[in-house]
Formats: structure tokens, C-alpha cells, sequence
């Protein structure tokens, strides 16, 4: 499998193809690969986030290639998490999609993990349900506190709703300080200066927007997409503003 990395790294630090020729030629080892070792839940893993890069975008491919490891292994939290935000991002969580977090709930012990599945949850009852949204984002909270994401969609919640404004600007504090990395896309030093006194004992630095990331990793995409531990500038920018405004 190392191989198989390598081959595709290699692929994507080339400056002799495109982006979409890059990921072409990447699905195209991985499927190889996966012929020989169908089971292989790292690179299908891989695959999956694969199908997601700019400029293919590939919702549908990206949701077949993680039911593929459910096939085999249908009580793999992470494949579930990862299903739910690819099926709400794309369109919006189905019922039985939820249905299976639920139990999968019941099941699982980790508490970083039961964290994880009371968000996904969460995702279904946003606009459906406030009481019982509001409840799993809570309990993801209780479970593990550690990531932004939790404040940000609680947050999203109340000014969605338009309930608990109050609390508006604690979820705003409570979501800074538990960020890693800032992606900085506009080079704003007086967002930078204001935001700093803010940021929590575990910010590891503002890194440029732009700087390669190589290929997809499973452990930055949950730590930007759904963790929410890394983050942008316009995203940073938002929780400053319940920061200044609501004081």
C-alpha cells in the first residue's frame, strides 16, 4: 500500500498535468489496487476524498466508493461520519442515513467518536427538528468538548431559529479557542492582530491558503471539514464579529 501512496504523490507534486489529470490518474492506481486487496479501507478512503477535489467534485462517486467499505464493514464509525457530511453536503442527509448513526450510536464507545455521531446526527434535525438538533449538539459537546464544530453549528442553530441569541457570542469564544489553524486566503493583519488574543493554547499558526497539501489525507479532512479544528479566514473572520459585536 505504501507503494501505491508514493505512486500517487508522486502524481501530484508533478507540474506537468492539470488537476483533473492528476486525480484521473489517481483513481485510476487506486482502482488497480483495489482489484487486488478490495478491502483495503485506507484506499478507499483515499478514493473517496479523491472524488471530492476540486475541479472533479464528485458527490455521487465519492458516497458509491464509502459504501463499498460499509459492504464489509458496516459498523466503521468513521465511514458513516464521512458518509453523512459527503450526503449533507451534497444534497441533505437521508432518514435512513440517520437511522444508522443512531444505532451506530448505541454501539459505539469512544467518546471522540459518539462526539462525531451525535454531530452527524445533528445535521438531519437542523432545519427539521430545533429541540431534538439542539439536544445531539449538546451531547456532542458533553462528549468531548475539544472541537469548534460543535459551537459553530450550535451557533448556526440558534440564528437559524433565532433562539438563545445570547448565547451567540460564548459559542463564538468557545469555538476560537479550540482552533489549531487559521488558512489565511486575504492577507488581513488587522484580523490577524484582533483575532490572536482570542485563540486558545492549542493554535498551531496562520498558514497561507494556498500552500499545496499534497494528496487527500483522511486526518485533514476531518480536521477541516468536520472537526472544523482547521478553518479559514472568512470563517474566522465570522466568529470575530459575534466576538466584537456581541461584548
Amino acid at each position: 500500500m505504501d507503494t501505491v501512496i508514493a505512486e500517487i504523490q508522486k502524481i501530484f507534486i508533478s507540474d506537468k498535468l492539470d488537476d483533473s489529470e492528476k486525480i484521473e490518474k489517481g483513481d485510476s492506481i487506486l482502482a488497480g489496487a483495489l482489484k487486488q486487496d478490495p478491502t483495503n479501507t485506507q484506499l478507499w478512503i483515499l478514493r473517496a476524498l479523491l472524488a471530492l477535489e476540486v475541479p472533479v467534485v464528485d458527490y455521487i462517486r465519492s458516497l458509491e466508493y464509502i459504501r463499498n467499505i460499509l459492504g464489509y464493514d458496516p459498523n466503521h464509525t468513521i465511514a458513516w461520519i464521512l458518509l453523512a457530511y459527503i450526503q449533507e453536503t451534497h444534497e441533505e442527509l437521508h432518514e435512513d442515513v440517520k437511522d444508522s448513526l443512531v444505532n451506530l450510536l448505541d454501539k459505539e464507545k469512544n467518546p471522540e467518536k459518539r462526539s462525531l455521531l451525535n454531530l452527524a446526527i445533528a445535521w438531519y434535525y437542523f432545519s427539521k427538528d430545533f429541540p431534538t438538533c439542539e439536544q445531539y449538539l449538546l451531547q456532542a459537546i458533553r462528549h468531548f468538548p475539544g472541537y469548534p464544530a460543535h459551537y459553530r453549528w450550535l451557533q448556526s442553530l440558534y440564528i437559524y431559529h433565532r433562539k438563545n441569541l445570547g448565547k451567540i457570542r460564548e459559542l463564538a469564544e468557545n469555538a476560537v479557542k479550540h482552533i489549531e489553524i487559521i488558512y489565511i486566503y486575504d492577507n488581513d493583519q488587522r484580523f490577524i492582530q484582533e483575532i490572536q488574543p482570542y485563540l486558545g493554547e492549542n493554535f498551531k499558526g496562520f498558514v497561507p491558503g494556498n500552500e499545496s497539501r499534497g494528496i487527500p489525507d483522511l486526518d485533514l479532512f476531518l480536521q477541516s471539514e468536520i472537526k472544523m479544528l482547521h478553518t479559514t479566514d472568512s470563517v474566522a473572520k465570522g466568529y470575530l464579529e459575534h466576538l466584537k459585536t456581541n461584548r
